[in-house]
């Protein structure tokens, strides 16, 4: 991909970027496999241990952005997931929210919020989530594109 990205966003009077993250997920082990090219990392939501870190542990390698380097490489990271665990990926505009002070919602309060969110499905986890991160904003405007997804593992495939 950065490859194919490099000639078409690296030019002489522009240098342009693309964030992303590529991920499989074996419904039957609970493995999750991923690569990250700068895009922030994911939230993986452990129920029964009531926690949130990010996905595969804080220091997972993060590869660069697309099209910053023609030569990047990226690695391929695995954890594997519990049943009832989440993995939620999202965009930067999520958690560099600012308050009226200037403060920075930023990856820890994300972390807990999706804590205190974690026993909702993710089609109410969603909403919660982005109504937390208002409220924190106090003016319930993001000054940047804000992007949700995620999946739960429910139990093993036989």
């Amino acid at each position: 991909m950065n490859h194919a990205l490099y000639p078409i966003l690296h030019t002489e009077d522009l240098i342009m970027f693309a964030t992303a993250i590529y991920l499989t997920f074996n419904a039957r082990t609970g493995v999750v496999k991923f690569a990250n090219a700068g895009h922030p990392r994911p939230l993986h939501i452990e129920r029964s241990a009531s926690r949130a870190q990010g996905l595969g542990g804080d220091d997972t390698p993060i590869g660069p952005a697309f099209a910053l380097a023609e030569d990047s490489q990226y690695i391929t990271s695995e954890c594997t997931l519990s049943p009832k665990d989440a993995v939620v990926l999202f965009t930067d505009g999520l958690f560099e929210i600012s308050n009226n002070g200037g403060e920075e919602f930023g990856k820890d309060r994300l972390r807990e919020a999706a804590v205190r969110l974690k026993d909702l499905r993710l089609r109410d986890f969603f909403p919660e989530l982005l109504k937390a991160v208002g409220r924190f904003s106090e003016d319930n405007d993001f000054d940047d594109d804000v992007c949700l997804v995620g999946f739960r593992f429910i139990r093993p495939l036989d």
